[in-house]
């Protein structure tokens, strides 16, 4: 009997570990910082499947991202989120303000954007 509860804790352990594994692993993908840092109020990536929340009828507002990655770099994103350069003569509206682990995650999964809507919907 003794075993057996030896042999239950082992595995209770095993399933924690794994399951907080797959917690980081979600926290550090950069389509879930998106939505968590709520980018998508201003922004959609289509091609993601993310439709920005403002009703906003203007044509100059935030631009889509669902190809993003391919009219500018990661060095260039990063900085643009950080308020350190501009775009267009403006910089971004909203300083990126989460953890290092999320601002790099978010970076390259925007890099990764070059896709047209219909072929990167998951």
């Amino acid at each position: 009997m003794k075993k057996l509860h030896q042999i239950t804790a082992v595995v209770a352990i095993l399933c924690l570990a794994v399951s907080f594994g797959a917690a980081r692993q979600e926290k550090s993908d950069g389509k879930i910082v998106f939505v968590d840092k709520k980018c998508g109020g201003c922004h959609s990536v289509e091609a993601a499947g993310i439709v920005k929340k403002s009703a906003s009828t203007s044509k100059q507002g935030p631009p889509d991202l669902s190809t993003v990655g391919t009219s500018v770099d990661s060095a260039f994103i990063a900085k643009f989120l950080k308020k350190d350069t501009t775009l267009n003569g403006k910089k971004h509206l909203i300083r990126f303000n989460g953890s290092q682990e999320d601002f790099t995650a978010l970076i390259q999964w925007l890099t990764s954007l070059k896709a047209p809507a219909d072929t990167m919907k998951k």
